[in-house]
């Protein structure tokens, strides 16, 4: 189920029977965490579910927490116990929370133009597209993106691109993500400026994480 940006949203549990039953079948429920947090990601809850004489099924609705945090999909369990008048073939739902938020790029007040520095020198655009000063054989200028709404876990796999001045879309690779020192909420990401970025002009460039896109930020390059 989505995560929602503001407010709560419900996880909807359905229980059910393999045949209608002639008296009330009653079991009781509880919540568990497991990537995902009680109290936190979902409100913990328990109780006995119902299902009443000749129906088939009866719902648990649990409440999720919603955050503007980019996030992987988290999944927490409903356990269910002491089953009377029936028998459990099945003792275990698993929700999963999926994240709906994308990272953001950080910008200038009122303005598309990046938040952007040269990783090296820590001087802002326009940077120049080779970098003859790079400790090592590639000389291509590494620039530093900073995004918020961004969680690193283990695993996460982030990607950039950059539309040139002549519509070409460019690859980058991201050489770095961590969070910057002093600022836990704020991810830097070092991207390497591409062999195929030639012309002068603003790189409209966004990253990519999780399948979920940030917004486009304008970066200055120049030969």
């Amino acid at each position: 189920m989505p995560e929602g940006s503001s407010g709560t949203t419900t996880a909807t549990f359905t229980v059910s029977l393999s045949n209608t039953s002639s008296g009330a079948v009653a079991v009781n429920y509880a919540t568990a965490g497991n990537t995902a947090t009680s109290g936190t990601d979902f409100v913990a809850a328990s109780g006995t579910a119902t299902i009443a004489a000749g129906l088939l099924s009866t719902t648990i609705n649990v409440t999720v927490n919603s955050d503007t945090t980019f996030e992987p999909s988290e999944t927490f369990f409903v356990n269910l116990t002491n089953p009377s008048n029936a028998t459990l073939s099945d003792n275990q739902g698993v929700g999963t929370i999926v994240d709906d938020n994308a990272p953001v790029l950080a910008t200038e007040e009122n303005s598309q133009r990046a938040i952007a520095l040269n990783s090296i020198f820590l001087f802002r655009d326009p940077f120049a597209i080779t970098n003859p000063a790079f400790f090592g054989t590639d000389q291509r200028t590494r620039v530093a993106l900073f995004a918020t709404n961004l969680t690193l876990t283990p695993g996460l796999v982030v990607t950039a691109e950059a539309v040139d001045s002549q519509q070409t879309t460019h690859q980058l690779q991201v050489e770095f993500a961590g969070s910057l020192p002093g600022f836990p909420e704020i991810t830097q990401l070092n991207v390497k400026l591409s062999d195929g970025i030639t012309v002068a002009g603003d790189l409209q460039l966004r990253i990519t994480v999780n399948g979920r896109t940030s917004n486009v930020v304008l970066v200055g390059v120049k030969p």
